[in-house]
């Protein structure tokens, strides 16, 4: 079972099988959303405008 902070929150899915129905094959990291948000906040991203960025592995795009 996935716990974040002592909370279960995939239910009684353990986490190789959940980390299987993700396309990346690994679960995500904080770092992985401080990257984005650094990404977003350097000069790199003074073109990205209106966007919704997911930072899921591309789980969002296999349901």
């Amino acid at each position: 079972m996935l716990v974040t902070r002592d909370v279960p929150i995939l239910g009684s899915v353990s986490e190789p099988e959940f980390t299987k129905q993700i396309p990346a094959g690994r679960s995500d990291q904080p770092e992985d959303v401080t990257d984005v948000a650094l990404y977003l906040a350097s000069d790199l991203s003074n073109s990205v405008t209106a966007e919704s960025i997911v930072v899921d592995g591309g789980l969002s795009n296999t349901q």
